[in-house]
């Protein structure tokens, strides 16, 4: 669909939060976030990869990006080496933690490790660190249930980054009940990855049914729960964003 009105306004319709991640046009990280700056108010850092992230230097973050008018958030690393060297990994994310302290993020994405051990460990040491564990939000990944880590996220105040996408991938469509949403901080929204390739889906390429689904979830969002409309290709992200627009205005979710 055409753009029905700003990019802005259609945002300000919007009951959530709704966040940009900051790879949607050729450029590094700065080049994509002084982007957003002029459309959004809320940006995803990307960090997918540690050894690149932790190479970072001012030029990749420039100390200007906490003058943008963005709030913050991290996607901490993909490739994370929990179960053959989980020290490392654990080492990693709080180096990129304190690497990102300038733009004080209120929140860190995680790909958790299948083992639930792991993640006590890690919200062990990210606490003894002084870190705030509530900061943390687990992502449901296709390979795993997150269900098998909601006893260390109880205990321990960590929330779930519910993933749209992932969950339909895999066939998790019982994450998407009230009872799992409540627990989500955070909602990703895309469509599941198109077969052979690891890039999210932008809207236009979910079903009928999938767009069923996902208006069912836009229902039961709290307005308090931040929307990232993870997909990376900007045209795509403002068609999606008119997509998602139209869906809640179908519903009457819209101001």
């Amino acid at each position: 669909p055409t753009l029905s009105m700003d990019i802005r306004d259609l945002i300000s319709c919007l009951p959530w939060p709704i966040v940009a991640p900051s790879w949607v046009i050729p450029g590094g990280l700065a080049e994509n976030c002084r982007f957003l700056a002029e459309h959004v108010d809320h940006a995803q850092l990307l960090f997918f990869e540690a050894e690149a992230c932790l190479a970072y230097t001012e030029s990749d973050l420039p100390l200007g990006l906490a003058d943008l008018g963005l709030s913050y958030h991290l996607h901490l690393p993909l490739d994370l080496d929990w179960e053959s060297s989980p020290e490392a990994a654990l080492a990693t994310v709080l180096a990129l933690a304190e690497k990102t302290d300038f733009l004080s993020p209120h929140s860190y994405i995680l790909h958790p490790p299948s083992n639930p051990a792991l993640l006590q460990e890690f919200v062990a040491r990210w606490t003894t660190a002084g870190r705030n564990p509530a900061q943390v939000c687990v992502e449901n990944l296709a390979e795993h249930d997150p269900a098998r880590h909601f006893p260390v996220m109880d205990t321990h105040g960590v929330s779930l980054c519910l993933d749209f996408g992932h969950a339909l991938q895999a066939g998790h469509q019982h994450l998407l009940r009230p009872e799992v949403l409540s627990r989500a901080a955070m909602v990703h929204v895309n469509a599941p990855c198109p077969k052979g390739s690891s890039r999210h889906g932008d809207l236009a390429r979910l079903t009928p049914g999938e767009s069923t689904e996902l208006t069912d979830l836009l229902k039961q969002m709290s307005p308090d729960t931040f929307l990232v409309l993870e997909v990376f290709s900007w045209p795509e992200w403002v068609d999606s964003l008119q997509r998602l627009h139209d869906l809640a205005r179908k519903e009457r979710l819209v101001t």
